[in-house]
C-alpha cells in the first residue's frame, strides 16, 4: 500500500491500478496539524507546509478516485491528536462518495490485509464490528463523528454502547 499519497499524480495512480496497490490517505492528520499543530509544539516552518500538503491533498483523493485506484481508511493520528480519529470520514466525503468512504475502513481494508475470510462485511461466521446510526450516514457520513448518533456499538460481537 501507498501510504499518505499526498502528492499522487495521475500516471502513478494508472501504475497503482495496474499493479494492484492500495492507497491509504491521511488528510485528517493533516488537518488536524493545521488547526492544532502550533498549541501542540509543531515548528513554525512544519506548520506553514501543512496548508499546501492539504490541498494538493484533495487533489490526489480526485486523482485516485477517477483512476479507480483502491483507497483504505487510516489516519496517523496519535497521542492528542487521536481524538480525531473519525474526522477522516468527514473529509474524504467531500471528495468522494460516502460509501465508498464505508467501503475504505471495512472490505477494502479487509482486502489489503487478506483478511475477506474474516472480516470486512456482515455475514455468519466473521468477525464484525458494527455501528447502528441515529441517521443515515450515506447521506451525511459526519453522523459517525457525533457520539451521541452513534446509538450501539458492537465489537467483536460484544456490546459497548447500547442507547435503543
Amino acid at each position: 500500500s501507498v501510504e499518505h499519497g499526498n502528492f499522487l499524480e495521475d500516471e502513478t495512480a494508472k501504475l497503482m491500478v495496474e499493479r494492484d496497490a492500495f492507497l491509504v490517505p491521511t488528510l485528517s492528520a493533516y488537518i488536524t496539524m493545521w488547526e492544532e499543530g502550533l498549541e501542540i509544539g509543531m515548528p513554525a516552518e512544519l506548520h506553514a507546509k501543512i496548508k499546501y500538503v492539504l490541498d494538493v491533498g484533495s487533489r490526489s483523493l480526485e486523482i485516485a478516485q477517477r483512476r479507480g485506484v483502491k483507497m483504505v481508511y487510516g489516519t496517523d493520528l496519535i497521542g492528542p491528536l487521536h481524538r480525531h480519529q473519525s474526522l477522516e470520514f468527514s473529509i474524504r466525503s467531500e471528495v468522494l462518495p460516502a460509501i465508498d468512504v464505508i467501503r475504505s475502513a471495512t472490505s477494502t481494508a479487509a482486502e489489503l490485509f487478506n483478511m475477506t475470510a474474516e472480516i470486512g462485511r456482515v455475514a455468519v461466521g466473521l468477525r464484525a464490528d458494527l455501528l447502528v446510526v441515529d441517521g443515515n450516514p450515506l447521506d451525511d457520513l459526519s453522523l459517525l463523528q457525533d457520539r451521541a448518533k452513534l446509538r450501539m456499538i458492537l465489537k467483536d460481537g460484544d456490546i459497548h454502547k447500547h442507547d435503543l
